[in-house]
């Protein structure tokens, strides 16, 4: 059975290759992009709140919201790292530490990529975008995984879901950067 850092891939890539089979309206106005953007999402509730609270994504043009969402992506990345870092701190078990550690790295990779992700924006390689958006999501579902594997309890999984969540709104708008 798949996990659910797996499946919350498996609906990053699912959305990814619908999102390219629908064209994008050029005509939607700044004041309806954010509803347009969140109903491709697999969480349009979700999706509307975090944008919708940040001031200046309500009136971003498409290319600045993918800035901004790859900027909340990157302080839930490095707040969840703290949180690590915070608990790798307090650890005594050394098993337990040693999945900290390896949990520590994976979210600054994640963020290494999502950093990347933005270079790519501001050079108009949305396919990168999307590429290092996957690939950080992927780092931080290793740690989760790893918590599994040693049948384990996670203790940032719902952590790790809205990070899912909001890689899923940098896919979708790179997408329809795309068009």
């Amino acid at each position: 059975m798949a996990s659910s850092s797996q499946f919350s891939l498996l609906i990053l890539f699912l959305n990814l290759f619908l999102l390219t089979g629908f064209s994008f309206a050029r005509g939607i106005s700044t004041t309806d992009l954010i509803p347009s953007v969140c109903k491709k999402t697999i969480n349009q509730t979700f999706c509307l709140e975090i944008l919708g609270s940040n001031p200046e994504a309500k009136t971003a043009h498409l290319f600045t919201l993918e800035k901004i969402a790859i900027n909340l992506t990157i302080t839930h990345v490095n707040a969840t790292n703290d949180k690590v870092q915070s608990l790798l701190l307090k650890e005594k078990d050394p098993k337990l530490r040693n999945l900290y550690g390896n949990c520590s790295t994976n979210y600054e990779d994640a963020f290494d990529f999502l950093d990347q992700a933005n270079l790519y924006l501001q050079s108009k390689q949305f396919w990168e975008v999307i590429y290092s958006a996957r690939d950080a999501c992927q780092d931080t579902t290793f740690c989760e995984q790893s918590f599994k594997k040693a049948a384990l309890h996670f203790p940032l999984s719902k952590d790790n879901h809205v990070l899912s969540l909001l890689f899923d709104i940098i896919v979708v708008i790179s997408s329809m950067l795309l068009k």
